[in-house]
């Protein structure tokens, strides 16, 4: 009884914990936190946020557009098991000093809420990205849940652009890892959106069935560093050929030397190519009405 109360309790910590990391420097920007975007999923534990839809506005401390923000959507990494939508990583302050308004979101945490084999990687990293192969199905699960939560944050973003100041018709989606899972998942699998998606940014992350990537879909750029041995590089390559494959407009930069989530390096290192991306995209937009 001791036993189980112990693992109760220790199961209970984790589930309400959500372990983020915030960069460090003054808040130049204006937050609006926890909005809900959807209904709450029935099966969560009380408290529980993680995974729970809700997401947070970051608008840049500039005028307001006249047609808005220009709107990146963050979608963070973490295997499907931690991290938050409070992460402010430096690339996500360096896109608010350039004027793109952040819609940053908290999606189901599936590896948080499934039982798993105590002999898997503590992430479930090598199960989630196989080099060769596809994904298990507890991965493809954690996949759809977290897409199915992305797609209803853009339907949400939809409706409420206006009154946040926000373009939704220059939007594209970022995510590290699991959350350029996410994005991409949501994009060219899925391949419905309540808003036209202009963009995806793929920090180290990976595409179940690249062949998902279709003439006439959103531009792609990678980014993904060669010692990656948490999400293979080769994932890169591959979503690269099949852009190439379609004809979508698409850029890759491989990072030599370097591993997983290396966000300090592309927030000094890579943001020009990125907002040039972005800008270049943006400006292919209608007019609002």
């Amino acid at each position: 009884m001791k036993t189980l109360l112990g693992k109760s309790i220790l199961l209970l910590i984790g589930l309400l914990a959500c372990t983020f990391v915030r960069a460090q420097g003054p808040t130049n920007f204006t937050t609006h936190t926890d909005i809900r975007y959807a209904k709450q999923r029935k099966n969560l534990v009380e408290n529980e946020k993680c995974s729970d839809r809700l997401l947070d506005v970051l608008l840049p401390s500039i005028e307001k557009p006249l047609d808005g923000f220009p709107v990146v959507v963050f979608i963070h990494g973490g295997g499907f098991r931690e991290r938050s939508k409070e992460e402010r990583n430096p690339v996500v302050r360096k896109l608010l000093e350039q004027g793109f308004a952040i819609v940053s979101i908290n999606y189901y945490l599936t590896f948080k809420y499934v039982q798993r084999d105590n002999s898997s990687n503590q992430h479930g990293q090598r199960e989630i990205t196989p080099e060769g192969g596809t994904y298990s199905s507890l991965v493809e699960q954690a996949v759809a849940e977290a897409s199915t939560d992305a797609s209803l944050a853009l339907k949400w973003l939809k409706k409420n652009a206006r009154h946040y100041g926000l373009n939704p018709r220059k939007v594209a989606l970022l995510g590290g890892s699991a959350g350029a899972m996410t994005a991409l998942h949501t994009v060219y699998h899925m391949r419905r959106s309540s808003v036209a998606v202009r963009a995806v940014i793929d920090l180290w992350g990976s595409l179940n069935y690249p062949s998902d990537i279709k003439a006439g879909s959103p531009a792609l750029l990678i980014v993904h560093g060669d010692a990656d041995t948490t999400v293979s590089v080769k994932h890169a390559y591959m979503l690269d050929r099949f852009a190439e494959e379609a004809g979508i407009d698409h850029e890759m930069y491989i990072m030599k030397g370097l591993g997983h989530a290396q966000y300090r390096h592309v927030g000094t290192n890579m943001m020009e190519p990125i907002i040039a991306f972005l800008n270049k995209h943006f400006r292919m937009t209608e007019p609002m009405d």
